[in-house]
């Protein structure tokens, strides 16, 4: 008798995850990290073809968690509320050429391709920095009328409408007007909710 099991062609669902992710995916997920970073304020530096986001969270104790699929690093608290899949970095490896880490006294530089290949990258001791910045260059906006500042302006205003985290582009603060700082966490069936229930139904939004 022989038996079978599950087997996983590594680089194969490497190579398929870039199906998962969009260019605004990529976006969300990088503002969501920061704010489960306890983040107070994340900057966006969007200009040519590079992309940075900032802020000034707890910072990332092991880089390696950044770079493990399907293994978020966060605390087993947040992962049960938020179900964070561990996804959020890996989005940046198929929309830049090159992705550089700095959080707390450490920092990594490569090529996506050298990530996505599985090749070892060298983790650095550098000077200490609050919170975690990360730097993507070589990126395109996927909407080629339109430079990559616009579209990440574009994008922002849309996300960041209820984001309860303050959120800069190029120096200049994003409006979130419905994000209310007053209201408190409603349970429901699908968790908890921030809901302003004296409002016009128009002004109601879904985030995940």
């Amino acid at each position: 008798m022989s038996t079978i099991r599950l087997q996983t062609n590594q680089h194969q669902l490497i190579a398929n995850l870039r199906h998962a992710f969009t260019p605004h995916s990529m976006l969300g997920e990088l503002l969501q990290n920061a704010r489960r970073a306890q983040a107070s304020h994340i900057q966006v530096v969007a200009d040519g073809n590079t992309l940075i986001v900032s802020d000034d969270g707890c910072g990332i104790a092991d880089l390696q968690t950044l770079i493990v699929i399907a293994e978020s690093g966060w605390d087993l608290a947040l992962k049960e509320r938020e179900n964070a899949f561990g996804l959020g970095i890996l989005s940046t490896m198929y929309f830049a050429e090159h992705l550089s880490v700095h959080s707390g006294g450490h920092a990594f530089q490569t090529s996506t391709t050298t990530i996505i290949r599985g090749d070892a990258i060298e983790v650095y001791p550098t000077r200490p920095h609050t919170g975690t910045e990360i730097r993507l260059d070589g990126v395109q906006s996927p909407i080629p009328a339109l430079t990559l500042q616009e579209w990440v302006g574009g994008q922002l205003e849309r996300l960041c409408e209820a984001f309860p985290v303050r959120v800069s582009l190029n120096g200049i603060d994003i409006a979130r007007p419905l994000a209310n700082t007053s209201l408190p966490w409603r349970q429901t069936s699908v968790g908890r909710v921030l809901l302003d229930l004296d409002a016009s139904p128009t002004q109601w939004r879904c985030f995940l």
